[in-house]
């Protein structure tokens, strides 16, 4: 990142210092949402570290540029609805508001900090596979119509269909396509593209439920045993193994033991269908990896830019092996 980037950033966390003051934050000497490369999103939304007046943590996300506040109220509208929800699901747990307003050009977003004493990690793989598989599993069983009847009709949240899965994976690959020329990645994509289009029916039927669409760590956070859900834009309803191949993806580089430990149970308590369903989806996750970065690699440059396109290469052979139908057994 350009260092008159990093100066912008500072000085507007400098200036939201001074803006919260009267509404009773402060905020924390160190702020670890704007270092490394989460300062590139930064430098349109920002997430901070605060605490009130009676010195409780919390989070804050701020903006003035006008697409990030639409985000901002659609999130906010989305952590609404799964607040209903949370007061009769078990295992669906969202931190409380506490200042939701505008000043001084800036919409902020106030949320309580969720202290994490043993980050997930540091908990043994039994503990680790026990508690993303009650947090997730808390989320298939709300769909559409359980959800109706909770909440009213109508929902913030997105709602994804086997075409609009579709439609992304195409827009995705169209965007690696033409940013990123590399004829054997194009091949693969190709080849993707033509499995996705096959399996539209089995994608079709394991539709219609909550999901969060980047269930990873950095997105929840562990307390007493209790997964509390982050990102509230993630929300959707569609295919009910998107949560689980973007945490699997997730485990393949970071965690390997509860991928495997988490694979092993689909095979024992799922059906093929599930299992098949569940190799699409992270097809579809990976395309997005990959997108992902070569997205970054258009703004970085240095280590940073070296380091992505390794990234891009790892996802591209390991899109590959899924295609394959090569799980992590087998790799």
């Amino acid at each position: 990142m350009k260092k008159s980037s990093k100066i912008k950033i500072a000085k507007t966390v400098r200036t939201i210092g001074r803006i919260l003051t009267p509404l009773g934050f402060t905020l924390a000497a160190y702020q670890p949402h704007v270092t490394g490369e989460r300062k590139i999103k930064s430098l349109t939304k920002l997430v901070l570290i605060g605490q009130n007046q009676k010195n409780k943590k919390v989070i804050i996300k701020t903006s003035r540029v006008a697409a990030e506040k639409k985000k901002m109220i659609l999130e906010r509208r989305i952590r609404q609805e799964l607040e209903q929800l949370s007061q009769t699901v078990k295992g669906l747990l969202i931190p409380s508001e506490i200042y939701f307003g505008q000043k001084n050009g800036f919409l902020f977003f106030i949320t309580e900090f969720i202290d994490q004493p043993k980050v997930f990690v540091a908990h043994n793989l039994k503990e680790q596979f026990a508690m993303v598989k009650k947090a997730i599993e808390s989320q298939e069983a709300i769909n559409l119509e359980s959800f109706h009847a909770k909440t009213g009709n109508g929902s913030a949240c997105p709602v994804f269909t086997e075409k609009e899965y579709l439609t992304e994976l195409n827009r995705q690959i169209d965007f690696i396509n033409q940013n990123c020329p590399n004829k054997n990645l194009r091949e693969t994509l190709a080849t993707a593209q033509k499995v996705f289009q096959e399996k539209k029916g089995l994608v079709s039927r394991y539709c219609g439920h909550l999901i969060h669409d980047d269930f990873c760590p950095h997105n929840f956070r562990i307390n007493n045993g209790r997964v509390f859900f982050l990102d509230y834009t993630a929300a959707h309803f569609g295919n009910k193994y998107v949560t689980w191949a973007r945490l699997l993806n997730y485990m393949t580089l970071h965690n390997p033991g509860l991928e495997k430990m988490i694979l092993q149970d689909f095979k024992k308590n799922r059906s093929k269908d599930d299992l098949e369903c569940l190799r699409i989806l992270r097809i579809y996750k990976t395309i997005f990896l990959i997108m992902y970065y070569v997205k970054i690699s258009k703004k970085t440059s240095g280590n940073l830019l070296k380091l992505t396109k390794v990234r891009i290469n790892f996802w591209h052979d390991f899109l590959q092996k899924l295609l394959q139908n090569k799980t992590l057994e087998h790799r």
